[in-house]
């Protein structure tokens, strides 16, 4: 019997292939772009799922409170070894940090720079179970100056050879391989391309850090003997604090304090609240994106019930005639949802070819490497399984109910207009349509206007080199500036540590208020004194570094008019003192005076508003050269520097970058939001506009006689177009009004992550709204057109 039902349904299918078509259409368009977007958020809520024993895993982190907060996802050196000693509950541990931004790799004559080296202890192979292909784990990580490689890197190192017990010169130092490690899965907070033991730190150095319990500087893990509970977590960490924090803030006069709390690894990836941690995932987007995949599967579904609906007029003969011979109401739902499953199933074959297709374009946008194989796991299968039911249940219940509920007598009569749960069915399409139309317009716009703010410096013709890690290069990097400073069209060249936009350091300072010293963590760079004329940044009060005053390496600061203002120092800022390197007693390893203030400048993204900044003069810690390339022949500019950079270093990989790309980076998950917005608005315009397509055309069908009275009465197509399209155009009107207010608020709510933002211009809206009536419109004169323009002879032989 269900094989005769479904050879039924599949021949009324086939029957009315125009429709299925336009329903197939829609449905694989809603079901591959659900599918894409599980892809990304399956990806992004796995992190750090595959971990053996990842209940036992934490992350302890630390928020500084002193004259403001800090909540970083750092913690001090000595947390690790502490909770280890002295408390039964550690089973072990491992401090993370990196090694350097980008090292140097030597191997014989052939030279790498490679970035994600960390500097981890013995404890981190056990406390993750990553596999060692090659080497010992107990002994790996035991011993000053061994590394162990990531399978990628060690072929890229040693091509040709087994690098295990082979040497490496990783910067200055000798290294020697102990161990080939897996490489680490994608889906990680914790990326690395080696591994560096935490003993090749300096022993007086380490001593340093481990005393320090203010300077943050790792991120510390921890496995716990069995689950621990948030409240044990508590305790714990409390006594950490009281038992080691309090004396040293007591020791060292400080004002503040610091709270721990433990983090349980598989979150580590979803929490955006710390300071100074890996890049993280956007809950508010994966939502969004979660959204967004159930509407456009609701969108498809609206046009397969008001579609399903529409027709029920040329089902009725068919309906009626069954009835008539003893048919009941639940067989003719069944052939109904079967039809519509069907439908689905067929819908789900053509969204996958959709989604293999896209996948290239998709992986380049989200910055993943997606791959169809990865839709045929077994959660992903069930979740397909799952969208053709709930798609072919949600798109064929309702039609089936009501059609199988009419009488054999009531089937005869047509349907001449729309009722009223079409009507709100239409509204929901075109609500969502335009919603996704606002968003794509506001993001774009949002962006548009960062990109186009004044940064406070000259961003764009920036060009930045890295320094290798060389011993005799450093030691010529004043002839090298000097150098690049001397090619024509160049205007200024700086050795710096940090690069606006790339990030900065805080540290702790303390500063003049009110004549007394109080603690503060405050943003720093450290740079030399062409830093400020090189971004073209003007100094307000006083004076700017001078390499000639030996003074100016310990006792000068330059602060920014933010920090001035914060500090209560507003037009007498100049000579106020200013400590780094903190010791106690008020005394300090820097201890000097503001020797100038400088404009303010974006040294972040436009997400963050502009905070105080201290300048430290220190051009020996310097990792870049920035160069101004000048406002003519920037091309050529740019090639010249390169050139005579690899005259003085020839033996290097050549590495730069702009810092207005640079910069940028910092918008690429805005971009992707954006892009993301626009391409499932586009697709949820195009399924509304072929439900709208499909329905206006069977509709104008059933009036076609009228059409053509209408003609012979001497009525002209464009007011015959009005009359017909006029009940459509009020629905998307509906449609715009309802979703208007949601909108604001949510785009509202989403500019709020924005430091600088622009408003909500009403504009948006109206040109969205118009751009939905206009595409409705141009829709719907297609097919009265159609009609209109036919002999009206025609139109009334229609039957």
């Amino acid at each position: 019997m269900i094989k005769n039902y479904f050879l039924v349904a599949l021949r009324n299918l086939i029957k009315n292939r125009t429709y299925g078509i336009i329903n197939i259409t829609g449905l694989a368009l809603g079901i591959a772009c659900a599918v894409l977007i599980a892809l990304y958020v399956r990806h992004e809520t796995s992190f750090d799922q595959f971990h053996d024993q990842k209940e036992q895993l934490f992350r302890v982190c630390a928020k500084l409170n002193y004259n403001g907060e800090l909540n970083s996802g750092l913690s001090s050196m000595a947390v690790g070894p502490t909770l280890m000693e002295e408390y039964a509950e550690i089973e072990t541990f491992t401090r993370i940090t990196p090694y350097g931004a980008r090292n140097l790799l030597r191997v014989e004559d052939r030279f790498f720079n490679q970035s994600q080296i960390q500097l981890v202890d013995s404890g981190f192979l056990a406390m993750f179970g990553y596999k060692l292909l090659q080497g010992n784990p107990e002994t790996a990580l035991r011993t000053p100056r061994s590394i162990v490689l990531s399978e990628t890197l060690a072929q890229k190192l040693f091509p040709n050879e087994n690098a295990l017990d082979q040497p490496l010169r990783v910067d200055f130092q000798e290294f020697k391989v102990t161990g080939i490690i897996e490489d680490c899965p994608d889906n990680s907070d914790i990326q690395y391309s080696a591994l560096v033991s935490m003993s090749t730190i300096p022993p007086q150095r380490m001593q340093v850090l481990l005393t320090d319990w203010f300077r943050i500087a790792t991120q510390t893990y921890v496995k716990t003997r069995s689950v621990t509970s948030q409240e044990q977590w508590s305790e714990i960490l409390g006594q950490l604090s009281e038992k080691h924090v309090r004396p040293f803030v007591e020791e060292n006069q400080l004002n503040g304090g610091i709270d721990y709390s433990a983090q349980a690894i598989a979150e580590v990836h979803l929490d955006n609240t710390k300071e100074y941690d890996t890049p993280k995932a956007d809950t508010d987007t994966l939502l969004t994106l979660g959204l967004i995949a159930i509407f456009l599967l609701l969108v498809a579904c609206i046009n397969y019930v008001n579609l399903s609906l529409a027709q029920s007029t040329r089902r009725s003969k068919e309906i009626g005639v069954r009835k008539t011979l003893g048919a009941d109401r639940g067989q003719i739902l069944l052939q109904f949802l079967l039809e519509s499953i069907i439908l689905s199933v067929i819908s789900l074959f053509v969204a996958l070819i959709l989604v293999e297709l896209s996948l290239p374009f998709y992986n380049d946008l989200a910055d993943k490497n997606f791959s169809i194989s990865q839709i045929f796991r077994p959660d992903m299968i069930l979740l397909l399984i799952g969208l053709v039911l709930v798609t072919g249940v949600l798109s064929g219940l309702y039609p089936a109910v009501v059609l199988s509920r009419l009488q054999a007598a009531s089937v005869m009569r047509p349907m001449k207009n729309l009722g009223i749960l079409r009507k709100g069915l239409v509204v929901v399409q075109f609500a969502f349509s335009l919603f996704m139309l606002i968003g794509m317009f506001t993001i774009n716009g949002q962006l548009g206007y960062l990109k186009d703010q004044e940064l406070g410096f000259t961003q764009e013709r920036l060009m930045v080199l890295e320094i290798p890690r060389d011993t005799a290069l450093q030691r010529q990097l004043p002839v090298i500036q000097q150098e690049m400073q001397q090619i024509p069209g160049v205007e200024n060249a700086s050795l710096t540590n940090n690069i606006p936009g790339i990030g900065t350091g805080e540290l702790m300072f303390r500063v003049e208020r009110n004549h007394e010293l109080t603690e503060q963590t405050i943003k720093m760079m450290f740079v030399d004194e062409k830093f400020l004329s090189t971004l073209g940044v003007e100094i307000l009060q006083g004076r700017n570094f001078n390499r000639d005053m030996q003074t100016d390496q310990r006792q000068a600061f330059i602060i920014n008019e933010k920090a001035a203002e914060a500090f209560g120092w507003g037009q007498e800022a100049l000579d106020k003192r200013i400590q780094w390197g903190l010791l106690p007693n008020n005394q300090a390893e820097s201890d000097g005076k503001i020797v100038g203030v400088m404009a303010d400048f974006h040294f972040q993204s436009l997400h963050q508003p502009i905070e105080p900044l201290v300048l430290i003069f220190s051009p020996r810690r310097a990792r870049y050269l920035m160069v101004d390339l000048g406002s003519q022949n920037t091309r050529a500019n740019l090639d010249a520097v390169k050139a005579k950079w690899q005259e003085f270093d020839p033996n290097h990989p050549l590495e730069y970058f702009l810092v207005d790309e640079r910069f940028n980076e910092a918008y690429a998950e805005d971009d992707r939001l954006m892009t993301l917005f626009t391409g499932f608005a586009l697709i949820s315009a195009l399924i509304a506009l072929l439900g709208l397509f499909a329905l206006s055309s069977y509709l104008i069908e059933l009036k076609t006689k009228e059409i053509g009275i209408r003609k012979i009465l001497g009525g002209d197509w464009l007011a015959i177009t009005f009359t017909f399209s006029k009940e459509f155009l009020v629905l998307v009107a509906l449609g715009f009004l309802f979703c208007a207010p949601f909108c604001w608020w949510y785009l509202s709510d989403w500019l709020e992550n924005f430091a600088y933002r622009q408003e909500l211009d009403p504009l948006v809206f109206i040109a969205s709204g118009a751009i939905g009536l206009i595409l409705a419109s141009v829709t719907l004169s297609y097919q009265t057109f159609r009609i209109a323009t036919n002999n009206p002879v025609e139109s009334l032989r229609y039957e």
